[in-house]
């Protein structure tokens, strides 16, 4: 029995899915698979929006400290 043997044994009896139908077990792994693609999808989304708010937060605290005296005002 090699590694991936034995993770997907130990995955099926964690879950319980040794004593399904092949049907059954196909649909708990589907849902499993979608659950699993929100969490990652919107967990994606939230990242991007923090890291765009931070940026913005960042930029105006220390963008007038990086931008030249003499262009300042251009700013």
């Amino acid at each position: 029995m090699n590694w991936i043997q034995r993770k997907i044994y130990l995955y099926n009896v964690t879950f319980g899915l040794y004593m399904l139908d092949w049907w059954e077990r196909c649909l708990f792994n589907t849902l499993v698979v979608v659950l699993m693609w929100f969490i990652f999808y919107n967990g994606s989304r939230y990242v991007t929006e923090v890291s765009k708010r931070f940026s913005a937060i960042l930029s105006t605290i220390f963008v007038p400290y990086l931008v030249p005296r003499n262009i300042r005002h251009l700013w």
